[in-house]
């Protein structure tokens, strides 16, 4: 984020609940669901808070078109009083002196309330959770190094009210009043499977379904040391590019604006880096010995490519079409190897994310569960969830 405090801001009064995460597979989509004043009033609220959040209009990375139809909004969260919940007649009492860290899991959405729309918007978070949490510049200050934020990638959708106000131009959003909620059971890690045990995580994403995903991915890649070995990791991401070259050129200036391409080139390139031998022996055989370097497998379908470049990346592997069931079942590696890896004890086990268009998810899952089977709570192994 930019450097020096904001001076313009919007604030955000988020209401936080903790999922009950006992199973993560939902057919429900995330921009449609019932508004939280539907829901079961028993459910497990924790707490509100109100959170001061603000977007820089002078900072590109905090406002900015992807291209022509994805908006990308950072907010500002957690420097404002908090408010907690104290009983259903929804009576508050304040903390005038401490902001509570915004909370929440790797795949989970926000059910949005903007100014003059009665029904809520739902939209992905697309950060990483420790983005939602302060940074401190060392152990001797209490300043922190950025402010918190939480990420919305925003299609454009003048049919969908929440979507169309958050589409305003920016002038007109700053220092309005948003309402939001957390919301979700599509997750990074799986509830009910240890890390230990998962030797293969396979995502499959198929337009904006890429949202859930890059937080997922963007979480496992943040911090690899809080996995207790590095699994194989496998993206399988089917999209259309919003511009293309004219005849004889080349795609490869045309992906930046695929959604989230930059962010997971970066990710590759990171990769790259720290797979380069240390030219000191010493650290070159702790390198070799760090089971926790993980490395991102990218495959990349653009569905309306209409011909190869010339040179193919390097980096990851480029198609010109839709995902197959073939193409997962090839990266998932057959069912008679799913079968001998999936229970065993340590670090062989098979999970598959899928999030996408209705008929797309159903191929797809229909797909992966006929390797992986289509078991409940500890024997799943295919989590899903679909957009509209």
């Amino acid at each position: 984020m930019a450097n020096g405090r904001p001076n313009t801001g919007i604030l955000l009064h988020a209401i936080t609940r903790y999922p009950e995460v006992a199973s993560a597979h939902t057919l429900q989509s995330h921009e449609q669901r019932i508004p939280p004043h539907q829901d079961n009033p028993t459910s497990a609220l924790s707490w509100w808070s109100q959170l001061n959040s603000r977007i820089l209009s002078g900072d590109s990375n905090i406002l900015r078109w992807v291209n022509p139809t994805i908006r990308i909004l950072r907010l500002d969260v957690g420097r404002g009083p908090t408010y907690y919940h104290k009983d259903q007649k929804n009576e508050c009492e304040s903390n005038q002196n401490q902001s509570k860290p915004f909370h929440f899991l790797a795949g989970q959405w926000l059910d949005v309330h903007v100014p003059s729309v009665p029904q809520a918007g739902g939209f992905t978070i697309t950060s990483t959770p420790s983005d939602a949490l302060p940074l401190k510049n060392d152990s001797n200050s209490n300043e922190t190094t950025e402010f918190p934020y939480i990420e919305l990638a925003v299609q454009e959708s003048p049919s969908n009210p929440p979507a169309a106000w958050l589409w305003r131009p920016k002038d007109e959003i700053l220092g309005q009043e948003l309402a939001v909620r957390v919301g979700g059971s599509f997750i990074w890690p799986p509830p009910d499977i240890p890390l230990e045990d998962i030797g293969r995580v396979v995502f499959v994403a198929g337009g904006v379904g890429i949202n859930p995903l890059i937080s997922m991915i963007s979480h496992i890649f943040k911090d690899p040391s809080k996995l207790p070995h590095s699994p194989s990791i496998h993206l399988l991401y089917s999209t259309r590019s919003p511009t293309q070259p004219g005849p004889g050129g080349d795609i490869s200036k045309h992906l930046d604006q695929v959604l989230f391409f930059p962010r997971l080139r970066n990710i590759l390139h990171s990769q790259q880096s720290q797979s380069q031998p240390h030219p000191h022996p010493q650290h070159r055989r702790q390198h070799q010995q760090d089971d926790r370097f993980l490395r991102l497998q990218f495959h990349l379908y653009i569905t309306n490519l209409h011909e190869m470049p010339r040179n193919p990346p390097a980096d990851f592997s480029l198609y010109k079409r839709r995902i197959k069931t073939t193409d997962l079942h090839e990266v998932i590696g057959g069912k008679r190897e799913a079968i001998r890896n999936a229970y065993r004890s340590k670090g062989r086990r098979t999970v598959c994310y899928i999030c996408g268009p209705p008929d797309m998810t159903d191929e797809l899952v229909a797909g992966a569960e006929e390797v992986l089977g289509a078991g409940v709570g500890k024997e799943r192994s295919v989590f899903y969830e679909k957009w509209w």
